[in-house]
């Protein structure tokens, strides 16, 4: 699901655009195969140019994040899973000791995040939470977890009403895009399953030591994915 966010009147260049997009792909907020909006409809939600547009598609294209595709069924699509996943492994192995730093840097927030929420946290959190174990129930792919995973993080960063939490974790699950290996999918969505319905409880309970330890838990995931990940690009 494309998630608009604010426009980009103040930066109208197309790189800005195509990190925006880039980013929307590495949160799951758009799954492989999905079909971008229309051209007009798109850079509308961007405030920006449909030229401006293009130049971004363009390069997202060269990066191989989106295809497009013509005849009567075309347009922009994401990427295919295959060839997102070694967008992933590109993007990871780039840099491993930045992605080990980014984790720490989300291990800091989030945890804080948990904290605030505890005291600040609403009905309305507490239903979110729920929705998102629901949706876990039904995910069966990288894409779907990471989606997921992203929508857990930002609704623990909402439930701290500090909009600093909020950006803070949007930009380092960016940052950690990452394939996540078959080897580690069912695991990981285990794990992410039993973090959201806990702390769903620990939230309703304001149990702050209870909450931490759910934090500390997925957290220690999503290192332990990185790390097989690197494992097994070290192997190819």
């Amino acid at each position: 699901m494309f998630w608009s966010g604010r426009q980009l009147e103040q930066t109208p260049f197309h790189g800005a655009a195509a990190h925006f997009i880039r980013r929307q792909i590495h949160l799951g907020r758009l799954q492989p195969d999905e079909r971008l909006p229309a051209e007009r409809a798109l850079s509308e939600t961007l405030g920006i140019s449909r030229v401006t547009l293009r130049e971004a598609i363009g390069v997202l294209e060269e990066g191989d994040y989106v295809v497009s595709r013509r005849g009567a069924k075309g347009g922009t699509f994401v990427a295919p899973h295959s060839i997102l996943d070694e967008v992933a492994r590109r993007h990871l192995t780039r840099d491993p000791g930045g992605a080990w730093r980014m984790l720490e840097y989300l291990q800091a927030t989030f945890l804080a995040a948990l904290d605030y929420a505890c005291d600040r946290r609403s009905p309305a959190n507490l239903s979110t939470l729920s929705e998102i174990a629901r949706k876990l129930d039904g995910g069966d792919s990288g894409a779907k977890l990471r989606e997921a995973r992203f929508e857990f993080f930002a609704e623990v960063g909402l439930a701290s009403s500090n909009h600093n939490f909020e950006e803070a974790i949007t930009v380092a699950l960016d940052a950690l895009f990452h394939p996540i290996p078959d080897g580690r999918l069912a695991q990981s969505r285990e794990v992410m399953g039993k973090a959201v319905s806990e702390a769903h409880d620990a939230l309703k309970m304001r149990d702050r030591s209870a909450a931490r330890n759910v934090g500390v838990a997925v957290l220690e995931d999503i290192g332990r994915a990185l790390n097989d990940a690197m494992v097994a690009s070290s192997r190819t």
